[in-house]
């Protein structure tokens, strides 16, 4: 099949122009459907292409919150939907935090001259003023009609948590667990084999490495850490951006990273990238109790057990939650061939 690949946020249509440089699911997906026999064609759309089902059989559009700064492409995203119709459309999330989705599209709704355009740097912004209708149609569709969506999440998720007032929605999970362990770009944007450094147990330090663009500041203080805590990422808090290259080798040389729970949405299940860093090297994954519960045993951890723990048994929680992630995820076949019937349609 050849198959359109565009969204709402310049990483669904593939741009190069990225503020912010991670672990992308829109990747893996693009790479599995590759790798199951499909050309991908990932590009944005324009409001004059009325042809597009004469060039790909299925359109996988990426969805996210439309109001969001993030969403630029929304406009044109939506204008292929119309070309190919419900029957040929897929959509799927890169990231699953859709809890303001439902409200978003009931505000659009609501008011559409002011909701669709308000914020002129959309693309396609003076054209899509002539189209105000189809805007509507797609919004009730998203908002009302049961469709499938592809969403990035551990075997383990609760995918109604993942989708709070969204029931209409029939989530289709994958798991993009494989394809980072294999595939450097996938990764962390790495072109060359990501080769870590091994560092003698003894030699790391207990500390704890937290990496959030968001403020999360007020559950580091409620979890009363003894260990140090180090902070990357958030620039208004004034901490440190590194890239996810340079967060692996700092990683190797702490034993503990946190995963800070996402709000409305914990103990969701949904896919994050901390599990695979922790994993590649060798660290303990700290989650919130929700978080850590629904994973499994060796991520429900104490934290006054961990910070008291030997060296020994810090390595022993590390290799329990590594061997735990690799026994209950995906393989590459699972996920390219679960990938494959999703956008059959089967």
């Amino acid at each position: 099949m050849k198959i359109l690949m565009t969204g709402f946020t310049p990483r669904t249509v593939g741009s190069t122009k990225l503020l912010y440089s991670y672990m992308s699911n829109t990747s893996v997906i693009k790479k599995g459907l590759v790798k199951a026999g499909h050309t991908v064609d990932q590009r944005t759309v324009t409001l004059d292409e009325t042809t597009l089902t004469n060039d790909y059989d299925v359109a996988l559009i990426g969805i996210a919150v439309p109001q969001s700064l993030s969403s630029r492409f929304w406009f044109s995203a939506l204008w292929a939907a119309e070309q190919f119709g419900p029957s040929r459309t897929r959509f799927f999330v890169d990231d699953w935090l859709l809890h303001q989705f439902r409200s978003q599209l009931e505000s659009g709704l609501r008011n559409p001259e002011k909701r669709f355009y308000s914020l002129p740097q959309r693309h396609c912004f003076e054209q899509a003023k002539a189209h105000t209708q189809t805007w509507v149609k797609w919004y009730n569709f998203l908002l009302k009609e049961k469709y499938q969506l592809l969403l990035p999440c551990f075997p383990w998720a609760n995918t109604k948590k993942l989708l709070p007032n969204l029931s209409h929605i029939q989530p289709v999970i994958f798991d993009p667990t494989p394809l980072p362990f294999t595939d450097p770009e996938v990764l962390c944007g790495s072109s060359e084999p990501v080769v870590l450094k091994e560092q003698d147990p003894d030699d790391r330090d207990r500390t704890w490495t937290l990496a959030a663009m968001r403020d999360v500041g007020p559950w580091i203080e409620a979890q009363r850490f003894d260990w140090p805590v180090v902070q990357y990422g958030n620039k208004r808090k004034g901490q440190e951006v590194v890239t996810e290259r340079e967060l692996l080798d700092i990683y190797t040389t702490r034993w503990g990273i946190l995963g800070a729970p996402y709000p409305v949405v914990d103990g969701c299940g949904g896919w994050r990238a901390r599990y695979i860093h922790a994993a590649l090297t060798r660290s303990i994954l700290f989650l919130s109790p929700d978080e850590g519960r629904q994973a499994g045993p060796p991520y429900n951890l104490f934290r006054s057990i961990v910070e008291q723990a030997s060296t020994e048994e810090l390595a022993g929680i590390a290799d329990r939650q590594r061997a735990h992630l690799l026994a209950n995820t995906w393989s590459l076949d699972q996920l390219i061939s679960n990938l494959d019937r999703y956008v059959r349609g089967e």
